[in-house]
């Protein structure tokens, strides 16, 4: 039963990690790209307010990566018990996936936030970019969406 849990904290820990990875490769590349300006047009003002909200939003995604890595380590700290507290155990993946909707999360209000900064055109323009980021492809490679 021990070797079990074992297994089932592993399996749960390698995926929450890698969809952790995942998601802020897709966010980085989703949310703001540094080509952004010239391929939307954007103006130096448009420009200065993309690089405030750029800021917060990795403040964000840092808090985020911050939470997730401080849940895994007592996690691992735990695994590396030969008497494991399933329950402690469960709660730092409830932790883990927390930040991981923290991830999704702030994503979101980047993309709103940047969508707010724009003209309708270039929400238009935008809303392609982030498509084609977001839903062209699995991040993982596993599979075609």
């Amino acid at each position: 039963m021990k070797r079990f849990l074992a297994a089932v904290a592993v399996a749960t820990v390698l995926a929450t990690g890698l969809s952790l990875l995942a998601a802020r490769w897709i966010t980085g590349r989703a949310a703001v790209s540094p080509d952004l300006k010239q391929l939307l047009n954007l103006l130096d003002d448009q420009a200065r307010q993309l690089a405030i909200a750029e800021k917060e939003y990795r403040a964000a995604m840092d808090e985020s990566c911050k939470n997730h890595c401080a849940a895994r380590y007592e996690l691992g700290v735990e695994l590396g018990k030969s008497q494991m507290d399933a329950a402690k155990m469960a709660a730092c993946v409830e932790r883990m996936c927390a930040a991981q909707a923290g991830v999704e999360h702030a994503t979101l209000t980047q993309i709103l936030a940047v969508r707010q900064m724009l003209t309708p055109a270039q929400r238009e323009q935008y809303a392609k970019l982030i498509s084609a980021q977001v839903c062209a492809a699995c991040p993982m490679g596993m599979h075609q969406p």
